[in-house]
């Protein structure tokens, strides 16, 4: 476990793996940044497995001891109606527990206590102050920068970056805040939304700047956060951590693999933004029952 942590890890197991080929091996660590890295030395040899943040179905496992099944997108929106029924013989009040997951729901901190909020600062604090600085060569000046950008981010989110302005902000360069948006993102603490024909290299600037979960959202927001960006956020998280592309649309609020086209928001929402767009859903907040195209949005916590 923190295999990171060890020096030379990459290369000692590259070594072990060679000379014991029957030896079996399952390694861990906390820093994506540091295990990326170690890619060159592994790719022929590893199988790599991310583990995201907890879904909506993991965190009613682990906190509740709710034993319920996943489904894939394909299924929800084809399914959701009796999908929604049969989960609701087991969880008699989803919107409830779906609210305290938002919350603090996303990682198992939960497990240790009730201080959610500090434990998960503390979490950021080392990413940003220890595991970025080991996995790539940054000045400490940097580092503060990093925190700052989190900090501006996370007071406006959806961001909509205007590069100039934000290097001013920052007290940095263009080129050098590009860099600093790819840490953030490669570190999950950010969700850079591209339009889906943007080819994605450092100096694509992202349509809108999300944080990568909705407990980092009420952490680092000085007010509430806005009950849309909540929204939006969680939905990003859930398709991403399902293995889905997500990208920007102006009709509509995403698009899916480039094949569906989604608006998300509260029971009320209407068919206006994607009225005429084909393969087109609404994901829809406070409803535990969908009809049609319109889909609960809890339900997308259960796609792992």
């Amino acid at each position: 476990d923190e295999v990171h942590k060890y020096p030379d890890w990459s290369r000692e197991i590259k070594n072990i793996y060679d000379l014991m080929p029957n030896l079996k091996m399952l390694f861990t660590g906390s820093s994506i940044l540091e295990l990326q890295r170690s890619n060159a030395d592994l790719s022929r040899r590893v199988l790599n497995y991310y583990l995201p943040e907890l879904s909506f179905r993991e965190f009613l496992g682990i906190k509740y001891g709710l034993k319920l099944p996943k489904y894939t997108l394909e299924e929800v929106l084809a399914n959701h109606v009796k999908i929604a029924k049969d989960l609701k013989t087991k969880l008699e009040n989803p919107l409830f527990f779906f609210k305290e997951y938002l919350k603090s729901g996303a990682y198992p901190f939960f497990k240790e206590t009730n201080l959610v909020d500090i434990r998960l600062k503390q979490t950021v604090n080392l990413i940003i102050d220890t595991d970025i600085p080991n996995a790539i060569p940054v000045e400490f000046s940097t580092l503060s920068q990093l925190k700052k950008l989190l900090y501006i981010i996370a007071q406006s989110v959806p961001f909509k970056p205007n590069i100039t302005k934000l290097a001013e902000q920052v007290g940095t360069t263009r080129p050098k805040l590009y860099e600093m948006l790819k840490m953030l993102e490669a570190a999950k603490l950010i969700y850079g939304l591209y339009h889906s024909s943007t080819n994605i290299t450092v100096l694509n600037k992202p349509e809108k700047i999300f944080l990568h979960n909705t407990n980092l959202l009420y952490v680092f927001s000085e007010n509430q956060p806005e009950i849309g960006t909540i929204r939006e956020t969680f939905f990003i998280n859930m398709l991403e951590s399902s293995g889905h592309k997500v990208n920007y649309t102006k009709k509509g609020d995403f698009t899916i693999n480039n094949k569906w086209t989604f608006e998300v928001g509260g029971r009320n929402k209407t068919q206006k933004q994607i009225s005429g767009v084909s393969n087109a859903f609404l994901a829809l907040d406070e409803i535990e029952y969908g009809h049609g195209n319109s889909v609960p949005l809890w339900l997308l916590g259960f796609m792992y």
